[in-house]
This record gives structure tokens, sequence and C-alpha cells, in this order.
């Protein structure tokens, strides 16, 4: 019997130089420090299967966003029209304009360098990029990720419960833009993730292992009492 094995692409040179060139994920940071907030769009919300369309970062650091210190990139997938490509404005001449699956993760990594991870909701975001850079770049994503939905709660003395973007928006007077963009909803967290920072400051959460701790400790007690 002979068995039969699915061979991982090969990388071209250029690609794995850069690859290797990539700074070590830090994992214990200021959080006055360069932090990436980080939107995905993707053709679903089954994180096993569906794909990135579209990556959107900003940069906090210092109490402020730059403008200048943004990525934004479509993946050039083919990919049928739906509800979730309607929505987020990525037709099949948007995605055919795009670049190809491993320069924009890989671009995307070049842009985080070695900064934690925030994102609204990150598991989500989190688990499509783990698979998608193994799947495509044969790379292990070592980034931390901090979930802003997890930290607004918590530092605004508010239960844990699964709200939107678009309410937190509005308990911390921020403007509802028009959004559905992987950019605009990274700018939008980045918006809210400085208020949370400014308040996680005068609470003394001053580095990103104290509020890892402090989110921890935040899920232990929403958890029910077992007897």
């Amino acid at each position: 019997m002979k068995w039969f094995f699915k061979r991982r692409a090969t990388l071209n040179a250029a690609i794995s130089r850069r690859l290797a060139q990539l700074p070590t994920a830090l994992s214990e940071v200021e959080l006055s420090e360069r932090l990436v907030v980080v939107d995905v769009e993707a053709t679903g919300l089954n994180t096993r299967k569906d794909n990135i369309l579209a990556i959107g970062a900003v940069a906090v650091e210092r109490g402020g966003m730059a403008f200048n210190d943004t990525f934004y990139c479509v993946l050039n997938r083919e990919h049928p029209v739906n509800d979730t490509v309607l929505i987020h404005r990525l037709g099949p001449e948007t995605l055919a304009q795009g670049v190809s699956v491993e320069e924009g993760l890989l671009a995307f990594l070049e842009f985080v360098g070695a900064a934690p991870l925030f994102a609204f909701h990150a598991p989500f975001d989190e688990q499509l990029l783990l698979r998608e850079c193994k799947q495509h770049l044969h790379h292990r994503l070592k980034h931390v990720f901090v979930d802003v939905a997890q930290m607004a709660p918590l530092l605004m003395q508010q239960p844990l419960v699964d709200a939107t973007l678009d309410h937190w928006l509005g308990v911390l007077n921020l403007p509802m833009l028009a959004r559905h963009n992987a950019l605009e909803d990274a700018y939008a967290t980045a918006k809210m993730l400085l208020i949370l920072l400014r308040q996680a400051q005068t609470a003394g959460i001053t580095e990103l292992q104290q509020l890892k701790t402090a989110l921890k400790r935040q899920l232990q007690h929403a958890q029910p009492a077992m007897f």
C-alpha cells in the first residue's frame, strides 16, 4: 500500500530571508511602548476554514496614535460574492488587485515587529492569523494577543458581557463612523484602546504582564463557582 502526503509549498528564498529577519515577539513591555491594534476581514466567522481577505493595523505609543504608523493590505484571493464581501466592500475586482497571501502576511509581520497585538474580540483575529501564517509562511506566530473587548469592562468597571465595538464606542463617547473596513475598524479600536490605557495607568497597571494578570483574574471571577 502506498501512502501519499500533501507536500508543503516551498517558500522562495527572498521570503525565507525576510522571515529569518523578523524580531522575537516581546512578552513583557511597558504599556506606553509601541503596541499594535489589528483587525482582519475574513470570508466568514469560522476560524478553522474561513480565510483572511484584508488586514488593517494601527500602532499606538506614548499615549497617542501615529497616523503614518499604519498598515493595510487586501489579499489576492478568489472568493464568491456573499454578504461578507458586500459588507466589507471587497468585491472580486478589489481582491484581484490585492497582494499575494504570502506577501500580505509577511508585510504585516514586518510592520508589527516585536510589538504585542491588541484587537476587539482578539481570539478571532489571533486564530485566523495563527492558522494562515502556519499554512502559507510555515511560521509560528508567537505574539501576545490582548482582547480589547475584555479590557473595556475591566477598566470601565462594568460587568463582563459580550458587547459590540459600537456599544463601547458609544459608552466612551467616541464617534461611530461608517466602518467595515479593516483599517477603519483598527482605527476605531485604537482610539478606544488609548482611553483604556489611560484608565489602566490610573489603576496602576503600567505593564503588559500586569494587564494580562488582571484580565485573567477578571475571567476567573466571572466564572460561576463549582460545588
